[in-house]
């Protein structure tokens, strides 16, 4: 599976797609910029990206064309100013998604 940016999945528009044509590891990355309106830190959109990825289901596609869930790594990033923050969601042994792990990253200057 190549690269594929806002296809539709489930029940929404994921951001960016990313497989190998011959098996292995997919990736669903979602992003958000970070709104003091909507959160409260970057670490809330990370979670409400990794959120929507859930709620909309946008491993469908991958699940439909054999990619086993566990091998479906789930990706949110939150961008603040010159701050981004990536999350990723854990999978249980159940293939369910637990609790989501973060970790901050600041992007140099340009």
């Amino acid at each position: 599976m190549p690269s594929l940016p806002n296809q539709e999945s489930g029940y929404g528009r994921y951001d960016v797609v990313l497989g190998s044509i011959g098996g292995g590891d997919a990736f669903i990355l979602e992003f958000k910029v970070f709104d003091p309106g909507k959160e409260k830190s970057l670490e809330d959109a990370v979670q409400a990206a990794l959120k929507q990825i859930e709620e909309k289901r946008y491993e469908t596609k991958m699940l439909q064309k054999g990619i086993s869930k566990n091998s479906i790594k789930k990706y949110g990033f939150a961008f603040g100013g010159k701050k981004v923050l990536i999350g990723r969601a854990q999978i249980l042994d159940s293939g369910k998604s637990a609790k989501h792990q973060s970790r901050a990253s600041k992007s140099p200057a340009m």
